[in-house]
């Protein structure tokens, strides 16, 4: 890549006038007229030499001769390097259409990581801050795969908690309807807790259901009461996997926090913590973390001997670390005491820790949620919104005349609108879900994004799109050309970046900023109506090229591209 032959170049240099290495930052001018990299190497020089910055610069700029790299100016102490654009163009556009769906993809890393995502609570539907946490960790994965890791995704089942033990009674006194599972459960659930509200004296069952379970799970045996729970449970499970299903999520296993009570895990965790000598006895016995600078204590089980969440999400994640090189869980703001609780138990007892992404509250402006209570927005509703509101776009803009193929366009720019607008914000942001943002056809929304695409599919319908014969380029390109092909050479850099800071976003705003590109090359250079062959060809590749990019870029996120728009 030319940003390494600069680097590489400019660190022999300054080793030569200064006996030792520096570290080199480049960065990019406002615009392609003053250059394409840049770097302020001379201000930092300009002690150690003793001499001006500019005096440095235009020394290092004379001095200079690097592969790709056309010219190099001196200006104000800055050195500036342009591209030899003709060779950049033709090669990136080559390499692009050659690699075709494998552009951008890193080498095997012989790195195993396990990523556990959305791990909602199976007491009723996914809402939409498990919605965030689901598409940003499904987004990460593709990411992370793409870049070269071995990743096998996990959904952490919450089968032992108080809220399944709501829902085991709830089932058995009111029993379910025939609606879509998750939701049936979710109605069983708000009623029964509505019902245990105005009559407190029936809360001793629940804790009775609590106890019962675990100890059939701690006896590793099969009854009617873990018959109940197993039903529960997978009838919530059968929904949610439906509504990850519709917007192009699944997971490879599904973890239940009581196999590790079934595998005498659990046990074993609390008896090596007490070794630790950090144990201690209160009115039940804690875990006392203050090493690790938390001052509250862990409760490792409760006063009637079950178990708890935390001590069961620390022997699954023993179990994680035991069998991958990184574990990396997504987990909503409101998480982080409990995963400094987890990541402390685990570091007393020896193992590595999980790296946690974050993620900030997601609302409609319509306000916050409460599965409690019952008010909430689902997933499921989401995407049939924003389904319905596609289907009227593609319908008004007459994208399609057939119905199943006005369908088929509208659930893809659904899946799009809703995937794209969660995942373009960082984690560590919280947002609100607008659909003027996400069905938006002109600025910000994956349409955009999906509108650029189709555009280049309408171009290429239109000609005979062959092998790359000889050199292209072969003329001074328009600042927009030079624009779209070095956007397009960043892909490869973009993914191993976005993969390594974990952030997905960094991908969703690069193929906003690739469509945007284009458009304005588009706008700017004629293509099927240029006469000049060469210019024609060239740019008719540049369309190829874009598309790949775009395609790429969006199945990193889970969005396909309609094609027509």
């Amino acid at each position: 890549m030319i940003e390494e032959n600069i680097i590489n170049a400019l660190k022999e240099k300054i080793r030569e006038l200064t006996g030792r290495d520096f570290e080199i930052k480049l960065d990019e001018p406002p615009s392609v007229e003053l250059g394409d990299y840049s770097t302020n190497i001379s201000f930092q020089l300009a002690r150690e030499l003793r001499k001006p910055p500019m005096a440095i610069a235009e020394e290092i700029a004379k001095s200079l001769s690097i592969e790709g790299v056309e010219k190099i100016e001196a200006v104000n102490g800055y050195i500036n390097f342009f591209i030899n654009y003709k060779d950049f163009s033709n090669e990136i556009t080559k390499e692009i259409i050659e690699k075709n769906e494998n552009y951008g993809k890193g080498e095997k890393k012989n790195i195993k990581v396990i990523l556990e995502h959305t791990s909602a609570n199976p007491n009723g539907p996914l809402h939409i801050g498990h919605g965030r946490n689901a598409i940003i960790g499904d987004s990460l994965k593709r990411i992370l795969e793409f870049a070269g890791y071995d990743v096998e995704t996990h959904y952490y089942v919450n089968d032992m908690g108080r809220q399944m033990a709501i829902v085991v009674f709830g089932i058995d006194k009111f029993g379910l309807n025939d609606k879509k599972p998750d939701h049936a459960i979710a109605e069983v659930y708000i009623e029964a807790n509505k019902y245990l509200e105005e009559h407190p004296e029936e809360e001793e069952k629940i804790l009775d259901l609590m106890k019962e379970y675990e100890d059939a799970c701690e006896k590793n045996i099969e009854n009617e009461i873990t018959e109940k729970f197993k039903n529960a449970v997978n009838h919530a499970l059968e929904g949610i996997k439906e509504t990850l299903k519709n917007i192009n999520i699944t997971h490879d296993t599904f973890v239940w926090e009581s196999s590790y009570v079934r595998n005498g895990m659990v046990r074993e965790i609390i008896e090596n913590l007490m070794k630790t000598g950090k144990v201690v006895k209160e009115d039940v016995y804690k875990l006392d973390l203050s090493d690790f600078g938390i001052e509250k204590k862990l409760v490792l089980a409760r006063a009637n001997g079950t178990s708890l969440y935390s001590t069961r999400d620390i022997a699954y994640h023993v179990d994680k670390m035991r069998n991958c090189d990184v574990a990396i869980d997504i987990l909503g703001a409101d998480h982080k005491l409990t995963a400094e609780m987890v990541k402390g138990a685990l570091k007393l007892l020896g193992y590595n820790v999980p790296e946690v992404v974050f993620y900030e509250f997601i609302s409609l402006p319509e306000g916050s949620m409460s599965t409690r209570r019952g008010r909430f927005i689902s997933v499921d509703e989401l995407f049939e919104e924003a389904k319905r509101r596609a289907l009227e776009e593609v319908k008004k803009r007459g994208i399609a005349e057939n119905e199943e193929e006005i369908e088929k366009i509208a659930t893809i720019i659904a899946i799009g609108a809703v995937r794209y607008n969660i995942v373009r914000i960082s984690p560590e942001k919280s947002m609100v879900f607008k659909w003027e943002d996400a069905l938006d056809f002109e600025k910000v929304g994956c349409p955009v994004i999906q509108y650029a695409h189709a555009r280049c599919c309408r171009i290429l319908e239109k000609v005979e799109v062959g092998d790359i014969e000889g050199d292209l380029f072969n003329y001074e390109l328009d600042n927009s050309e030079k624009i779209l092909i070095k956007t397009l050479s960043k892909f490869p850099k973009i993914v191993e970046k976005a993969a390594e800071s974990r952030k997905p976003h960094i991908i969703a705003n690069y193929a906003l900023e690739v469509a945007q590109t284009f458009n304005k090359f588009y706008g700017n250079c004629p293509i099927l109506k240029e006469e000049d062959v060469v210019k024609k060809s060239s740019r008719i590749k540049m369309v190829e090229a874009t598309k790949i990019v775009i395609e790429n870029a969006l199945k990193l996120l889970g969005i396909d591209c309609p094609g027509k728009m």
